[in-house]
C-alpha cells in the first residue's frame, strides 16, 4: 500500500468527520428554536408558578406576583428576540 492511498483515506475521513460537526453544529440552534416556537413559556421564578405571593407584614394576604403579573409563567429567553411578542 503506498502512502499517497493512506493519506487519501485519512483525509476522506477527515471530511466526514467534518461534514458531521458541521451538521451537530447547525442542529443545535435549529433544535433550540424549534422549542422556543413550540414551548414559549416557562414556571416563573418568582412566585414559582403560584400566580400570588404572601404579604410580607401580614401571611395571610396575597398579592398578584409583579414579576409576571399574576399568571405564573414568563417568556423563555430569545422567544420575544426570534419571533416577536406572543400574540
Amino acid at each position: 500500500m503506498s502512502t499517497s492511498a493512506i493519506d487519501s483515506g485519512f483525509r476522506e475521513a477527515r471530511t466526514v468527520d467534518m461534514f458531521w460537526a458541521i451538521l451537530v453544529i447547525l442542529a443545535i440552534p435549529g433544535v433550540y428554536i424549534g422549542s422556543l416556537w413550540l414551548n414559549p413559556w416557562v414556571k416563573c421564578p418568582r412566585c414559582n408558578g403560584a400566580t400570588r405571593e404572601r404579604g410580607v407584614l401580614f401571611k395571610y394576604a396575597f398579592h398578584a406576583c409583579p414579576r409576571c403579573n399574576g399568571t405564573g409563567r414568563q417568556l423563555r429567553l430569545g422567544r420575544h428576540f426570534i419571533f416577536g411578542p406572543p400574540k
